[in-house]
């Protein structure tokens, strides 16, 4: 069984890989395996490392086929307004997560958790009918 972590380099996902550390098995994923190192070494543990882009379709298929049995799932890979463009925004924290759980559900099995962290920043933005359109089909 595997437990997965995308974001786990800062913040939030530190803080959830070291609790998910004590569960088994865990892949410890963000864009960059550097930022990842010092994490997995601090948490011990059975930990795997892996980069991967979540706006990359081709990288998030690569790092699901290493999954067979998915027992936890927690994304908490997210931007900022002030990290990026809208554009990019939306392709980490929407489309991104759309992407991740399109390849995650055929790995699902009875009993497997999944748990999505967003921002609240979102209620900050105004309402705007292109936002909007994409919102409804962010692939």
């Amino acid at each position: 069984m595997t437990n997965l972590l995308i974001g786990g380099a800062s913040g939030i996902g530190r803080a959830v890989a070291a609790q998910l550390a004590s569960r088994g098995h865990l892949l410890l994923v963000d864009r960059s395996l550097k930022s990842l190192e010092p994490v997995a070494a601090e948490i011990g543990g059975t930990v795997e490392t892996i980069a991967c882009d979540i706006t990359d379709p081709d990288q998030i298929e690569a790092l699901f086929a290493q999954v067979d049995d998915l027992q936890t799932l927690v994304v908490t890979a997210g931007l900022s307004g002030a990290q990026g463009t809208a554009n990019t925004v939306l392709d980490v924290n929407l489309r991104g997560t759309a992407r991740v759980m399109d390849a995650a559900e055929p790995k699902l099995r009875a009993g497997s958790v999944g748990v999505f962290l967003a921002s609240a920043s979102g209620y900050r933005t105004p309402e705007d009918p292109a936002l909007m359109a994409v919102l409804e089909d962010p692939l």
